[in-house]
């Protein structure tokens, strides 16, 4: 009895988790559920792509931007995602809408760290974070 209790425990707990919105290296990007609401409106002004290597030669390119999110400036960075037919940054300076993930930001600004999500033109999602504060 105790192990049925304990099966059905785990399945309850999982099964919820495995449909969660996930991204993982090669898929395409993710598109947000249609009920997730982006309420912070920001707007890209800079946009560069450095290539950061470590100790074994194993090397990506992330993509960091200069953006005004809820009136403050921000340096965001984030991986690049691909296009199955085409490599290229999927979205260029502009405003667009953006929503934070477990916000945990003090009343006098954002921390470094702090992670969003940033709706781009083609209707899927760049998940960033907060690398840098400007004036």
């Amino acid at each position: 009895m105790k192990k049925f209790v304990m099966v059905l425990l785990f399945l309850l707990i999982i099964v919820p988790s495995l449909h969660a919105q996930k991204y993982r290296a090669g898929q395409p990007p993710p598109k947000p559920y249609p009920n997730i609401d982006f309420p912070l409106p920001v707007h890209i002004s800079a946009i560069r792509m450095r290539t950061e290597c470590d100790g074994a030669n194993n090397c990506s390119n992330l993509i960091y931007v200069d953006a005004t999110l809820s009136g403050k400036k921000l340096e965001l960075a984030g991986n690049q995602y691909y296009h199955t037919d085409r490599e290229q940054a999927r979205f260029a300076i502009g405003d667009y809408k953006a929503r934070a993930l477990k916000d945990k930001t003090p009343k006098d600004g954002p921390y470094l760290g702090q992670k969003y999500q940033i709706v781009v033109a083609d209707g899927t999602f760049w998940p960033c974070a907060v690398t840098g504060l400007l004036e």
